[in-house]
């Protein structure tokens, strides 16, 4: 399955990419920083990725929606 999520922050997407990481130790990730791009963390069990620049469906959710977003991160869920 996969999900979207919006969302306002005022924090950077590494401090986000951070506490979105589980603290569980029995399970491995990894995380890629892909500079100024997007961020990427990965396990057995979901995927994700935050983007950093170029997320071309804000526009569209802030005119639709009337929000105000400036995140957005991609969740995969594998099991």
């Amino acid at each position: 399955m996969e999900y979207e999520l919006f969302i306002y922050s005022t924090n950077k997407a590494e401090y986000i990419a951070n506490r979105l990481i589980l603290s569980d130790e029995s399970l491995e990730y990894e995380m890629k920083i892909y500079e100024g791009s997007s961020i990427y963390i990965g396990c057995e069990l979901f995927s994700m990725n935050i983007e950093i620049e170029d997320i071309s469906d804000l526009d569209f959710i802030k005119e639709s929606y009337g929000v105000n977003v400036n995140l957005c991160i991609d969740f995969q869920v594998y099991k």
